[in-house]
């Protein structure tokens, strides 16, 4: 049975918006869900759905199954969906890396498409200052990666084998890989770039929790023996 990781969407339209922009948002993330070109695909298993609600509600329910890591990943379509801005540099950024799950806001195209249905001319300077802050605390965005899944893997599995990152550049040239921007030649920088980003370290700690249950059954056969 192929691994998958569970997801949940949260939903949430304000009291003057009309009940289809819940409904566009859902179809948004499950269609950024079903997208998502990863090692190890996403699964979205819930939708939480909170409708004409000033403030959000239902949204503790998404952060305890995080906690209980009955899902890996939360799913919105714009930052603001999630409350006020302080509710999220204080709040959701310290749990996500307290309990290790991904924080994923859509792109503003798909905001667009999910958010213009029943409701226009809600953007303003709240909202442009809200995104210019969840950039600034390193909450992703959510724009797909460029770069192949046998090329993420490749570098991840390499680099956790203790391969330098400028072999690693090196390996990927001498095949001609080109660089998830489309150039020609990788140098370390790009090697280092991958590494960091979210879907590297997610690989990477699905390949270390591997590790660690082969080494606890190996050392159970031990003992055994």
């Amino acid at each position: 049975m192929r691994r998958t990781v569970p997801v949940l969407a949260y939903v949430r339209s304000l009291p003057e918006e009309s009940a289809a922009v819940l409904s566009a948002q859902a179809a948004a993330i499950r269609r950024a869900v079903v997208a998502r070109q990863l090692p190890v695909p996403y699964e979205l298993v819930w939708t939480i759905r909170d409708e004409a609600a000033e403030h959000p509600v239902r949204l503790p329910e998404a952060l305890r199954r995080l906690e209980m890591g009955a899902a890996q990943a939360l799913f919105v379509t714009r930052w603001d969906r999630l409350g006020p801005t302080n509710f999220i540099t204080a709040g959701l950024r310290r749990h996500s890396i307290e309990f290790g799950w991904a924080l994923e806001i859509l792109d503003d195209m798909l905001d667009d498409q999910a958010d213009n249905v029943g409701s226009s001319g809600l953007r303003s300077a709240r909202t442009i200052e809200g995104l210019a802050e969840a950039r600034s605390i390193g909450i992703r965005l959510g724009r797909p990666r460029r770069c192949k899944d046998d090329v993420l893997r490749t570098v991840v599995e390499k680099s956790l084998l203790g391969v330098r990152q400028v072999d690693i550049a090196e390996l990927l040239n001498e095949n001609g890989v080109p660089t998830p921007g489309g150039g020609e030649r990788w140098y370390p920088s790009h090697v280092s770039r991958l590494l960091r980003t979210q879907d590297a370290r997610q690989y990477r700690r699905l390949l270390l929790d591997c590790l660690d249950d082969q080494a606890v059954h190996l050392s159970r056969l031990t003992g055994e023996a």
